[in-house]
């Protein structure tokens, strides 16, 4: 590196005390999983941690991954903000990289490709984290999460943590990172608003996702996308005669009915949920008695 001197023997204990208290600094693997992958091999010899001048950001080296970017962000978040600051540090990181004539390893299939599958494609993982006590003791935490496609595990540690909960994004495959950010941010706007309304003492189902004006998150009910998502592990019969007929979905997917119907708001059923093999479930919803008529290439063979 041209910006650092180099350290032969590592880091001094002082400085391995003060990253590890301000948890920038990661351990030895010591699961039976991570070493059988082999993540301990030469341990810790060509390991390193690099703190950037913006606060908050650093970069892990050779922990999991060649190379594992953090940005982070105390007390008011901005998402946006953060992830500008990552943006511009990979753009700085794959230019020199590039002179090198090396760079990220990328497939056209599955995106960035990584050590652990699970973060394949875009390779950005959010976490949010929030205090949310009464929330948590008026509804079913995991569910609400899940229909933001997001994931949530209690914060660890005292006591004192019981109340307080990361809310992480989803699975990164197939998804771009602006959908995994609005995703986190939707998400975290309602836990937050719910938070406040029970504070208040108000009801809160007007504004819990499904519950009130807003759709459930999910496939669009308001207007159906160009592409058709991928219903390979699909099984309502709507998702079984669409996939079968992908040209019938192309076809439908700007039509309205008299009263302003479209295909979305029909389907959505079947693109959110993707029971299971041999289910009965017909995966559509009637908006309108015109849904039969207009629709009815898809409505006829499912109905049947």
């Amino acid at each position: 590196s041209q910006s650092y001197a180099p350290h032969p023997f590592g880091m001094t204990s002082n400085q391995e005390c003060r990253l590890r208290g301000a948890n920038l600094l990661f351990g030895a693997p010591d699961s039976r999983l991570r070493l059988s992958a082999g993540l301990g091999r030469h341990w810790p010899t060509g390991r390193g941690v690099v703190l950037g001048e913006a606060d908050g950001l650093h970069l892990w080296c050779n922990e999991e991954d060649h190379l594992r970017l953090f940005a982070r962000q105390h007390g008011k978040l901005n998402l946006k903000s953060l992830w500008t600051k990552v943006q511009t540090s990979l753009s700085a990181i794959e230019k020199a990289a590039a002179s090198s004539k090396t760079g990220f390893e990328w497939s056209d299939r599955l995106g960035y490709v990584t050590t652990c599958p699970s973060r394949l494609g875009a390779a950005l993982r959010i976490v949010v984290t929030l205090k949310i006590p009464l929330v948590v003791g008026a509804v079913n935490l995991r569910d609400l999460c899940k229909s933001f496609d997001l994931q949530v595990h209690q914060e660890s540690g005292n006591a004192a943590h019981g109340d307080v909960w990361n809310i992480i994004s989803g699975d990164p495959l197939g998804v771009t990172e602006v959908d995994l950010i609005s995703h986190v941010m939707e998400g975290c706007r309602v836990l937050v608003q719910l938070e406040q309304r029970l504070e208040r003492g108000e009801p809160i189902f007007d504004v819990m996702p499904g519950l009130g004006a807003d759709p459930l998150p999910g496939f669009p009910a308001r207007h159906c996308p160009q592409h058709l998502p991928d219903l390979s592990n699909h099984h309502t019969f709507t998702a079984i005669e669409l996939r079968g007929n992908s040209e019938l979905y192309a076809k439908l997917r700007g039509v309205r009915t008299p009263g302003g119907t479209g295909l979305g708001l029909c389907i959505k059923p079947g693109m959110d949920v993707q029971g299971y093999p041999g289910t009965t479930a017909s995966g559509l919803v009637t908006g309108e008695a015109d849904c039969y008529s207009v629709f009815g290439e898809l409505f006829m063979p499912v109905v049947a």
